[in-house]
């Protein structure tokens, strides 16, 4: 985890709620925040690649998967 950081909408391309408070949000650059008080700060995530990414998904207990375009 890098900081916390206020997301800019411009940078952002999706969602996945991964439970109560728990959110992940994922763009361009590989950008990467996870909240889990609900959306009140965000903490910004070190990106496996700097891409963007595109899209975002629940896979259950608490887990994520991303995906964009190389």
């Amino acid at each position: 985890m890098v900081g916390v950081v206020v997301p800019s909408a411009a940078d952002l391309n999706s969602v996945a709620i991964l439970g109560a408070g728990t959110a992940v949000v994922v763009g361009s650059s590989g950008n990467i925040m996870r909240s889990t008080d609900g959306g009140r700060t965000w903490i910004k995530i070190a990106p496996p690649v700097n891409e963007t990414l595109n899209a975002i998904a629940s896979v259950g207990g608490g887990g994520a998967i991303a995906v964009g375009w190389l």
